[in-house]
């Protein structure tokens, strides 16, 4: 695959998508990285990326849980290594180091998906209360 596009798309940045995936959860950073593959004509991959991330915390929430008994631990343990994987692993090999793009702002996707945590986890311990 070529490094260079003939314009430059529009991306979010592997620095934002490290970070967000490291705060918030994989599942975003699967997200954001699935926008990124949109705008190089790789669509077909993007909603791969969005359920593996689904499955992603799925899975190493069970594998963590046998070992750890910190929840707080296997959140950062699953959130690290989906941060190590999307922006070392899956961006070279899917968009390439040396890639040219322009940076996309992230702060709209990361407050939507900060609001519907909130609202589902809000639903969640209201709903506890009451019965």
């Amino acid at each position: 695959m070529s490094d260079v596009f003939e314009e430059n798309p529009r991306f979010y940045s592997k620095n934002a998508i490290a970070v967000w995936t490291i705060i918030l959860s994989p599942l975003l950073g699967c997200i954001l990285f699935a926008y990124n593959l949109k705008a190089v004509g790789r669509g077909k991959l993007a909603l791969l990326f969005v359920l593996a991330g689904i499955a992603w915390t799925v899975v190493i929430k069970k594998l963590t849980g046998s070992i750890f008994s910190n929840p707080l631990l296997q959140l950062m343990i699953s959130n690290l290594l989906g941060s190590v994987l999307l922006t070392f692993l899956f961006w070279k090999i899917l968009l390439g180091d040396n890639t040219e793009y322009k940076s996309r702002p992230v702060w709209k996707p990361v407050l939507i998906f900060t609001g519907i945590c909130v609202l589902l986890l809000s639903i969640n311990y209201f709903g506890l209360l009451r019965q």
